[in-house]
Formats: C-alpha cells, structure tokens, sequence
C-alpha cells in the first residue's frame, strides 16, 4: 500500500492504494473513491456523509452479503479508515447481513 495516509479533495483509486488488499488508517475528505473494487469495513472504519453512485437506483447493486466470519479472497480491506463527505462510485460493500442493514438505512435516510 501506498505510505500516504491523508486525502483529501482528490479522485483516488482503490485499486492502486490496496497492493497488500488492505487499506490501513486512511483518512479520505471529500474524495471521489473509484474502483473497479468490493470493499470490507475493518475494524474501526467510519464514513460520515457518503455519497454512493447506485446504478439502476437499486442500493443492492452495490451489496455483497457475506455470513458472519467468512473468508473471501479478492476483497479490499479497509482497516481503520476514515471517509468524511466525498462519493464512492464502482466501489461494492462485503459485510454481514447487519454490516449491510446499517449501510442500507444510511443511503434510505440519504446520508
């Protein structure tokens, strides 16, 4: 992974950031986040005021449901990250069914 761990303002690649598969204690302000890339929230990971880009307007599109403590090759990890603001498009979310149920309300509300 990249040594740089602040981005702000900036359209950043998921891709070219998770060498190792795992982003660690990134902060991302107001960023465009693209993929291609399904990504899992780690740890302490937050995102506060997200935009999500949802093809079709179906939220699911961007789901991926995992059972509790499934291992999956392939996957972005996102280990201690902060996303304040800013937009993920292409971008794909593994969780468990909980994981994703928070993440489904968050883009119902519009957040």
């Amino acid at each position: 992974m990249s040594q740089r761990r602040i981005f702000q303002n900036e359209t950043v690649y998921l891709p070219d950031l998770a060498r190792t598969g795992t982003i660690v204690s990134a902060t991302f302000t107001d960023c465009d986040i693209r993929g291609p890339a399904v990504v899992h929230l780690l740890g302490e990971s937050r995102m506060e005021g997200v935009g999500f880009r949802i093809e079709h307007n179906d939220p699911e599109t961007i789901m991926w449901e995992l059972p509790e403590g499934a291992y999956k090759i392939g996957l972005i990890g996102l280990q201690g990250c902060r996303v304040n603001g800013g937009r993920f498009e292409g971008v794909g979310f593994a969780g468990t069914k909980e994981q994703l149920d928070t993440m489904r309300r968050a883009i119902a509300a519009g957040k």
